[in-house]
C-alpha cells in the first residue's frame, strides 16, 4: 500500500511507495529535505512496510514526534501525524491523497486568486525536475540541460559581484517575469545587490523587499498571486509599484541559515506560480546559493593568502596565519600594550662596506639578516623593520604571551650565537668578520597600523623603544644589555638566563642614570 506525506495546508506533499525509504533531513541531498533550523542534516528514516508508515529517529537534535509524542521508532497510519522538529506532515493513504490532494506527477491543483503560496523549500538537485510551463518558460525536456547550464555558467562567473548579477540575469532567462533581484542580509537589513529587467536599467532600490524578507523569515520559498491585495508580504513600495504578483526563494547554505533571498516580480501582468514553478526556483536558487558561497570562500582564501604574504615577511609563521584571518589587521589603528622589544646593529660595518663590491654587501646583509629574522621567528616574535645593518623586532604585538620577555632575551642570544657560527664560516672562506650589539627593554607602547591608506606598517611606538634603541648603541660586539624592567619580567618567569650587572648608563632623554644588565647563557 502506498502513502503520502502532507503539510497541514495539504500543499506540499512527498510519496512513500511500499518498500522504499526515504531521508528526511536538512541536508539539500535528503530524500525529503526540510529547510528548517529545527531539522537536523540527517533527521528521521521513513519506509512503508506491512500496511504502515514507520519512522526511525537518526539521532537529530530536536526530535521526531509521532502523533505529539517523541519516537525513537513508530508506526503511522493514515490520518497520523509526523511532526521532525517543528515542521509537521500527515500521513495519507494514497486512495486519500488522490480525493483531497496533488499527487507528485499529476496536474497540480491551481491556487485561489490571491493565495499566498508556501511549497517545497528544496529538492535533491540530483532527482528530476517540475519545470515551469508556459511558452516563455523552458520546455520540460530541457530541464536537467538548463540546470547544468546554470551550474557551469555561475561556476565561471568569478567574484561574489559577479556572480550575483548573473543570478538575476539568469532569473529572467529562466522564469516568466519582467524584474530580478538579489537581496542579501548585511547587519539585519536586506540590500539589493543585484538586479535585472526586461525593461533594461532598473533600479534595486525601488524593487520591494516585503516578499523576500517572508521567504527570509518562512525559510521557504513563497509565491504572491496577487501581491498587492495580499495583507501577509504586500508593503507601501508593492503597492506603489503595483507589484501583480511576485516569486521570492531564501539563500541558503549548509549551515541551514539563509543569507539573502531571490525575488521576482511582474507589475503588468499577473502571473500565477504553481508548485512546479516554485520548485523550479528553489532548485535554481540553491544552485545560486552554492556559487555564491563557493565565490565567498574563493575571495576569502585569495585574501588570507596575499595577508599571509605579505605578513610572513615580519611576522612568525603562526601570528602571520592568525591576522590573515582578521579582517581588521589592515585597518589604521592600534592600542597601547606591554612589548618587549629588540633593537640589533652590527658594529663597524659601515667602514667595512665603503672597501666592499656592492653586490657583496648585498649577499652578506642578506644571509645576515636571513639568520637574524630566523631567531625571532623562531620565538614567537615580529620583525618591525630592517635598518640599515640594524634589525628592531618585538614581542607582544598583534599576538602576545606571558613569557614575551624571555622569548626577546632567548631569540636576542640566538642572534649572537648565530653569528658566531656564521664568522666560523666566513673566516674559512675568506670573509669578513662582523659584530653585533643588542640591547631590550620592556613596557607599555602603542602597537598598530601607523601610515596612510596607501601604505600602512605595524610599528610600536614610545618611550619603550626609544630606550631599547638607545641601549642597543651603548652594546658592545657579542653583548646583549637589558633593562631592570627585563630583569624583573625574566625573574617572575624563572628564566634560566644568568644576568650580570653592568655600570649604569645615561641615556637621552632620560634624568637619572639606567640601571643595565648584561644576559648570557646559564651555561
Amino acid at each position: 500500500m502506498d502513502f503520502s506525506l502532507a503539510t497541514p495546508d495539504g500543499i506540499r506533499t512527498v510519496e512513500l511507495r511500499d518498500g522504499s525509504s526515504l531521508l528526511v533531513g536538512r541536508a539539500p541531498t535528503s530524500d525529503v529535505p526540510v529547510m528548517d533550523s529545527t531539522v537536523s542534516r540527517r533527521h528521521a528514516e521513513l519506509w512503508v512496510e506491512n500496511g504502515g508508515v514507520f519512522v526511525r529517529d537518526l539521532g537529530s537534535s530536536n526530535g521526531t514526534y509521532l502523533n505529539g509524542a517523541r519516537v525513537t521508532e513508530g508506526r503511522a497510519r493514515s490520518g497520523d501525524a509526523l511532526r521532525f522538529g517543528r515542521v509537521e506532515f500527515r500521513v495519507q493513504a494514497a486512495a486519500t491523497m488522490a480525493e483531497t490532494t496533488t499527487m507528485v506527477g499529476a496536474r497540480p491543483r491551481p491556487p485561489r486568486e490571491g493565495a499566498f503560496t508556501v511549497v517545497r523549500p528544496l529538492a535533491p538537485l540530483g532527482a528530476p525536475m517540475p519545470i515551469p510551463g508556459g511558452a516563455a518558460r523552458i520546455a520540460a525536456e530541457r530541464r536537467e540541460v538548463a540546470l547544468l547550464e546554470v551550474v557551469t555558467s555561475l561556476s565561471t562567473a568569478g567574484g561574489v559581484d559577479a556572480v550575483l548579477e548573473r543570478v538575476a540575469r539568469l532569473s529572467l532567462q529562466m522564469f516568466d517575469a519582467e524584474r530580478a533581484a538579489v537581496f542579501v542580509l548585511r547587519e539585519g537589513e536586506l540590500k539589493c545587490a543585484a538586479a535585472a529587467s526586461r525593461e533594461g536599467k532598473v533600479d534595486g532600490d525601488d524593487i520591494p523587499r516585503s516578499v523576500a524578507r517572508a521567504a527570509i523569515d518562512q525559510r521557504a520559498a513563497l509565491a504572491a498571486d496577487d501581491a498587492v491585495g495580499d495583507a501577509r508580504v504586500s508593503g507601501e513600495s508593492v503597492i506603489a509599484q503595483n507589484v501583480r504578483s511576485a516569486l521570492a526563494v531564501p539563500l541558503i547554505v549548509d549551515d541551514g541559515e539563509p543569507f539573502g533571498a531571490l525575488h521576482l516580480d511582474s507589475r503588468l501582468t499577473a502571473r500565477r506560480y504553481d508548485e512546479r514553478d516554485v520548485e523550479f526556483a528553489t532548485a535554481f536558487a540553491a544552485v545560486a546559493a552554492a556559487a555564491v558561497a563557493s565565490s565567498r570562500a574563493a575571495e576569502r582564501l585569495r585574501q588570507e593568502a596575499v595577508a599571509r604574504e605579505s605578513f610572513g615577511r615580519y611576522f612568525a609563521p603562526e601570528v602571520a596565519a592568525r591576522i590573515a584571518a582578521d579582517p581588521n589587521a589592515a585597518r589604521p589603528g592600534g592600542d597601547r600594550r606591554p612589548v618587549a622589544v629588540l633593537f640589533s646593529d652590527l658594529r663597524g660595518f659601515t667602514a667595512l662596506a665603503e672597501r666592499m663590491a656592492p653586490d657583496d654587501v648585498a649577499a652578506l646583509l642578506s644571509e645576515y639578516f636571513g639568520e637574524m629574522t630566523e631567531c625571532v621567528f623562531r620565538n614567537g616574535g615580529t620583525l618591525d623593520k630592517f635598518m640599515g645593518d640594524a634589525v628592531m623586532a618585538q614581542w607582544g604585538a598583534p599576538a602576545c604571551n606571558a613569557d614575551d620577555p624571555v622569548r626577546a632575551v632567548t631569540a636576542a642570544l640566538e642572534m649572537v650565537a648565530s653569528l658566531a657560527a656564521m664568522n666560523a664560516r666566513w673566516a674559512v672562506a675568506g670573509r669578513p668578520q662582523l659584530g653585533v650589539g643588542v640591547g631590550l627593554n620592556y613596557g607599555e607602547a602603542f602597537a598598530g597600523n601607523i601610515g596612510s591608506e596607501r601604505r600602512l606598517e605595524f610599528t610600536v611606538i614610545g618611550d619603550t623603544v626609544n630606550t631599547a634603541a638607545r641601549l642597543c648603541r651603548s652594546a658592545e660586539a657579542g653583548e646583549v644589555l637589558v633593562t631592570e624592567s627585563v630583569r624583573l619580567a625574566l625573574a617572575q618567569a624563572g628564566a634560566d638566563i644568568r644576568l650580570e650587572p653592568r655600570t649604569p648608563l645615561a641615556l637621552k632623554g632620560k634624568a637619572d642614570l639606567v640601571p643595565v644588565f648584561r644576559a648570557t647563557t646559564s651555561a
